[in-house]
């Protein structure tokens, strides 16, 4: 079976509330807290991974991404070209995706 790998970067919100931070991807509308802004970030890195992959196994991907206005790109000549410097900010967290692929077009369906 092929892999698909891809990474998205995604903006990330971090606060400070009583005794927690509180880390969000307010685009994606996913939250999560920790003790530590390591352990938020972490938590959140999770937490994006795991609604990712849902879309992803669910085929919706394209979709809930579009909708909350993040593009989508056919390859990745065409996403590098279009890429802003932003994504290495410090305000930004960075989601890789590994999907096995039984055949070519399961990526179809994932950004269907």
């Amino acid at each position: 079976m092929p892999n698909i790998s891809m990474e998205i970067s995604l903006p990330v919100k971090i606060e400070k509330k009583d005794k927690w931070l509180i880390a969000s991807c307010p685009i994606l509308d996913v939250f999560t807290q920790g003790k530590t802004k390591e352990e938020a970030k972490n938590n959140l890195n999770e937490a994006l991974t795991v609604f990712l992959i849902s879309c992803c196994e669910r085929g919706v991907l394209e979709a809930a991404l579009k909708q909350r206005g993040i593009e989508c790109y056919s390859s990745p000549i065409e996403a590098d070209t279009k890429a802003t410097k932003q994504i290495n900010r410090e305000d930004y967290i960075n989601i890789p995706l590994h999907l096995l692929s039984p055949d070519s077009k399961s990526l179809k369906h994932c950004l269907a």
